[in-house]
């Protein structure tokens, strides 16, 4: 498992076989491949969460107080399904089986 804690915002590139949880104080904004599940939180008032090209193989979970999004002209991809139509492998502050919009 990989663990990313950082104390501001952060922009992130992430390529694992395995799980990764990601824990923000400001925005976040994360691309990559990752092998079994993402789980990522945000912290901080209006802070958000945004998806660029990113392939999740089995659920992705994500709290933030702001907006969740993909970025325009990227895919987010969860357990092979795309995210912009609800996915049961997607979390989004405790609610699953939702989309993810595209900003």
């Amino acid at each position: 498992m990989i663990t990313l804690d950082s104390s501001a915002a952060l922009d992130a590139d992430v390529t694992s076989t395995g799980a990764v949880s990601v824990t923000v104080a400001g925005a976040l904004q994360v691309s990559g491949s990752i092998g079994t599940n993402l789980t990522t939180v945000t912290t901080g008032s209006g802070s958000t969460t945004t998806f660029g090209d990113t392939t999740v193989g089995n659920s992705l979970v994500v709290t933030s107080p702001g907006a969740v999004s993909t970025a325009a002209g990227d895919v987010l991809m969860v357990h092979g399904m795309g995210t912009t139509t609800p996915n049961k492998r997607v979390t989004v502050n405790g609610v699953n089986d939702v989309a993810i919009p595209v900003q």
